[in-house]
């Protein structure tokens, strides 16, 4: 289920879900994810083992990654992303010293460390406001407390392994609002994190959590799903008489498959007869702050609250502009126009995004397409309905609004990016792909006028080719090795900075499989080794010859991605061929 669908779905009954908070619906908000705990636990025993210094900054770097991991796989330690990790580290690092913990995770979860960001401020209007009636989790921390003090000015009171008892009792006497801590609270003396502690939960925690599945839907946000007693719970409410009234879903950050463990537990609960969905999200913000524009009339106190975070004028005196040298070429050109008009492709019913791209393959260079409240396209209206095949209606829409204001739009980036990347392409020996979301144009080596090319020869002798002897490594997803080859390349995005659009265009190499790009470390080193200052100028200034073919400077250049069509079929781009540049201050 896509996020759209999820929001209308479940925001015109927000008081029939209990929630369920894991350590990623935290992040937001300054502390670390679970998988953020591991790293620090599994570095500092590496660290203590090997006698060892690694800065936590460090440990973002994939060389130093691996061989930590490589070590951990030495001592036959879990493996990375394995449900046994978390409790593992813990165990090694500070074996059953409950106060080391509590110390460890007092700094890591620190008060300080706290920025109350839209998703925790909307749980806690919710909860005030009597919409969401109870939270259950596994965090340590009282993020949740601080955003209810923050937004209602009220104290709330969790429920954890010191009082477990009342937890049960407070739901039967619809004590609302309820939260429960079912890993304790670092502030107190009990906590689960050991192997031996989270091999079961707290028998009253549980029953509170079954029962109130049996009253609630729930939405879970956060959570990874890898320990194994809370799943267990969530079977046991499926094996009750009536679980999950209004259905389960697990809000899962897009491009990130859920874990076997929770698709195995939807699996079981759809068995039992639960409505259980999979939801893409952006973000745990994004999310809430799509439920909470759902209320027909949120208290305007709490409302004040929840929206504090608004666009204020200020006036920072920028310097004057520079005039002596050097003077440093950027890689961003003005765009002067972006398009206001599009088409919009309305279904009987809700279409998921998996579907659409499915559609929407076979159209390959001819449709650019995105999805919020409805679906948005451009491309010629026939090619549309050919596309989507059961398109109830295809009418002009107005983007002009959304446009101007990207940052709050930003499902219409991709398809702008995608549409002027075909604009830039159109006529030309490139090919169009995308990679984790990014737009590229790539040389396209079977085209048969390479002559585009000849600048960028010139300053890079080969502009494609093959790597003797380099294959991809095997693997459970990709079993048969395959030769490694490489293109030039430019990503292209599209950026706002003081209030202006600029086209990003940053030379690159493309490698073909996608796949195979790490096993191309040492060739992709290799071809770009030497790129910098007078050589990256020139492969920048090849590359806008081709890109934007023109005998004038500063020309203002007009590009479309398709050859026919009106403005909300086809959308025009102007683009400034003339880079951005700084100049040192006189």
């Amino acid at each position: 289920m896509d996020q759209t669908a999820f929001v209308r779905k479940v925001g015109s009954s927000l008081n029939r879900f209990a929630w369920f908070l894991g350590a990623g619906a935290s992040q937001s908000v300054g502390l670390p994810t679970a998988v953020d705990i591991i790293w620090q636990l599994k570095t500092r025993y590496y660290c203590t083992e090997e006698n060892q210094s690694v800065p936590m900054q460090d440990v973002q770097n994939p060389a130093v990654r691996e061989k930590i991991n490589s070590f951990a796989e030495a001592r036959g330690l879990p493996k990375p992303g394995s449900p046994e990790e978390y409790s593992r580290y813990f165990e090694l690092t500070f074996g059953d010293d409950k106060e080391a913990q509590r110390i460890f995770l007092r700094q890591a979860l620190a008060d300080e460390k706290v920025s109350l960001a839209m998703g925790y401020r909307v749980l806690a209007a919710l909860m005030a406001s009597g919409v969401t009636r109870a939270v259950f989790g596994t965090n340590f921390d009282n993020v949740l407390e601080k955003a209810e003090a923050s937004v209602a000015g009220k104290t709330l009171q969790a429920y954890h392994l010191e009082g477990s008892s009342s937890a049960v009792a407070a739901l039967n006497a619809e004590e609302f609002p309820l939260y429960v801590k079912l890993h304790g609270d670092f502030r107190y003396d009990k906590l689960k994190n050991l192997p031996a502690d989270l091999q079961t939960q707290d028998a009253q925690l549980g029953k509170c959590l079954i029962a109130a599945a049996n009253r609630f839907g729930f939405v879970v946000v956060g959570y990874s799903g890898r320990d194994d007693s809370i799943m267990q719970l969530f079977r046991d409410a499926c094996e009750t008489p009536n679980p999950f009234p209004y259905g389960l879903y697990w809000l899962s950050l897009k491009n990130s498959a859920p874990s076997p463990a929770v698709t195995d537990l939807m699996e079981f609960a759809k068995a039992k007869g639960v409505t259980a969905e999979v939801v893409e999200i952006e973000t745990f913000d994004s999310v809430l702050s799509r439920l909470w524009r759902q209320l027909p009339s949120p208290d305007p106190d709490l409302n004040a609250k929840v929206m504090r975070a608004k666009n204020r004028d200020i006036a920072i005196p920028l310097p004057p502009l520079g005039t002596k040298k050097p003077f440093l070429r950027l890689n961003g050109l003005p765009i002067v126009k972006l398009p206001t008009q599009c088409l919009e492709v309305s279904f009987p019913k809700p279409k998921e995004w998996n579907d659409l791209r499915d559609m929407a393959n076979e159209a390959e260079d001819e449709i650019a397409f995105t999805k919020e409240e409805g679906v948005y396209a451009w491309g010629l209206e026939s090619t549309l309905r050919e596309a989507f095949k059961g398109a109830q209606a295809i009418t002009p829409f107005d983007l002009s609004g959304r446009i101007g204001n990207l940052s709050e739009n930003l499902y219409l980036l991709a398809m702008l990016e995608r549409a002027i990347s075909l604009a830039l392409k159109r006529d030309k020996p490139l090919l169009y792909r995308t990679s984790r979301g990014r737009s590229y144009l790539i040389a396209d080596k079977m085209a048969e006028d390479q002559t585009a090319f000849d600048d960028l020869f010139k300053i890079v002798g080969k502009v494609h080719g093959t790597a003797a002897g380099l294959f991809t490594t095997p693997t459970d997803r990709h079993p048969d090795p395959r030769q490694i080859a490489w293109a030039e390349a430019v990503e292209i995005s599209i950026e706002e900075r003081d209030g202006r659009h600029w086209l990003i265009v940053l030379p690159t190499v493309w490698i073909w499989p996608k796949h195979g790009r790490r096993d191309a470390a040492k060739l992709l080193d290799d071809l770009r080794g030497k790129r910098f200052n007078q050589r990256a100028n020139q492969i920048l200034s090849a590359w806008l010859g081709i890109l934007l073919p023109s005998v004038e400077k500063n020309a203002n250049i007009s590009l479309r991605p398709f050859a026919a069509g009106s403005d909300a079929e086809n959308p025009e781009f102007i683009v400034n061929n003339r880079t951005a540049y700084s100049a040192r201050l006189a």
